[in-house]
């Protein structure tokens, strides 16, 4: 779709998000901690709001780079066009935060998959460990 399309100036890539707060997890987060503890073992701080993903892509489609088709320091839309955008990595670049002011890690990053691999009383001190790109 994104090679038929891009010849008509249209971008269409796929946004995918993290691990979402949705009513159903928080509802057992708050109702049986228990459960919550045993199977979902996320951490706080790598859960995203439903908010957080229009939050990321708002940021995406108002930036000055999506309107043309020279690339600054961020590529443009017709660069994207094709592409898999995770939510977190899209909201890290335009420097977006989460409704409870969280940052969570990207899925693909190894700050996310070390932290879901630890037991839970471990995640929060290894989601203070903040890796930051050079």
């Amino acid at each position: 779709m994104a090679v038929e399309l891009k010849k008509e100036g249209v971008a269409s890539f796929s946004l995918w998000p993290g691990v979402v707060m949705t009513e159903r997890m928080a509802e057992i987060r708050e109702n049986d901690p228990e459960k919550w503890e045993r199977e979902m073992s996320v951490g706080e701080g790598y859960v995203e709001s439903p908010r957080f993903v229009g939050r990321a892509l708002a940021a995406l489609l108002s930036s000055p780079s999506s309107s043309s088709s020279s690339s600054s320091s961020s590529s443009s839309l017709m660069d994207r066009s094709g592409t898999i955008q995770i939510v977190a990595e899209v909201a890290r670049e335009w420097g977006v935060m989460d409704v409870d002011g969280n940052q969570p890690p990207s899925i693909r990053s190894l700050q996310f998959l070390v932290g879901l691999s630890l037991p839970c009383f471990l995640i929060e001190p290894v989601h203070a460990i903040r890796i930051h790109h050079v």
